[in-house]
């Protein structure tokens, strides 16, 4: 007795699927009145963000939260960026005034990354006891701007009185 055997083939296309990883900056900020690129990051063949835009780079100049979709070869990532704004302060104070023989105190206030005042100072806060134009140069998150006060120095002080 023969047994017949019966033998079949088939074949099977196995295709990779890159992971879609994440890209895109989890918080991220830009300057005062600037704006920001936004990166989806990793190839896709197709993305939708928040915003309508279907490419994989936005510039946004809107603070908040920002969600993109990407898809490729069926798989789709959600990803969602928060943007903020970095604002520096935009002006010193008045230009003001100070009697001989005194001091005067210039303050921009505490929290940014640096400072560099026209004397050389690094502090948030000087002494000046001169006339002049001091400038400060201060840095926040990357951002840069700087400020300018103009100091007098009245020579005799005025007394009011009987």
């Amino acid at each position: 007795m023969f047994s017949e055997s019966i033998i079949a083939r088939d074949s099977i296309i196995v295709t990779s699927i890159p992971k879609l990883l994440s890209g895109l900056a989890k918080n991220i900020g830009f300057c005062n009145d600037g704006s920001v690129v936004l990166d989806a990051g990793i190839r896709a063949s197709s993305y939708l963000w928040s915003t309508g835009a279907i490419t994989p780079k936005i510039m946004v100049n809107d603070t908040g939260k920002y969600i993109v979709q990407r898809t490729n070869l069926g798989c789709i990532l959600f990803d969602t960026s928060k943007v903020t704004e970095y604002v520096l302060p935009r002006k010193l104070t008045t230009d003001t005034a100070f009697y001989h023989g005194k001091t005067i105190t210039l303050k921009l206030g505490e929290g940014l990354n640096s400072y560099l005042w026209s004397t050389g100072e690094i502090s948030p806060t000087i002494m000046v006891n001169q006339s002049g134009q001091y400038i400060l140069k201060m840095s926040y998150k990357g951002c840069l701007d700087s400020g300018t006060i103009n100091i007098r120095e009245y020579q005799n002080e005025t007394v009011f009185g009987p």
